[in-house]
């Protein structure tokens, strides 16, 4: 099971950054965040580590992954993998960005998960279509 506090941060994190996350629900240990991206934008998001009392702590090997690629595609900055930035392909729709790292700095592996629902939404108008109704008798 993840701590709390872990995923509290994620949340925080993308909220403070961001701007756009929804307040995060904690009731029954689970958190929600859902960022709207418009589909002609692209955003970069960032994770931090916590320990149990809050402070920043150290974690190796972060993960960046879509749930779904025709979506949105997740590129993991090479110079900061804490990093990445999401790119919407196109498709209106909604999937979930996933990151995870090792929080065992040793040669074990202790894995810590944290993900955040995004929803791709349509861009800012560029021009308006005129539609005709069907003919009728005057």
């Amino acid at each position: 099971m993840i701590p709390a506090i872990i995923l509290i941060s994620w949340a925080f994190l993308v909220g403070y950054l961001f701007g756009r996350s929804t307040r995060p629900n904690t009731s029954l240990g689970r958190l929600i965040i859902m960022y709207q991206l418009q589909a002609d934008k692209a955003v970069e998001v960032a994770v931090g580590a916590v320990d149990k009392a809050g402070n920043p702590a150290l974690v190796q090997g972060v993960i960046w992954t879509s749930s779904d690629e025709t979506i949105f595609t997740v590129e993991q900055n090479p110079e900061d993998p804490m990093k990445a930035k999401i790119k919407p392909v196109g498709t209106l729709g909604s999937a979930q960005i996933q990151v995870s790292a090792d929080a065992d700095l040793g040669e074990g592996v202790e894995t810590l998960s944290g993900f955040a629902d995004i929803e791709i939404v349509g861009g800012k108008a560029v021009s308006l279509n005129v539609n005709f109704g069907t003919l009728s008798d005057a």
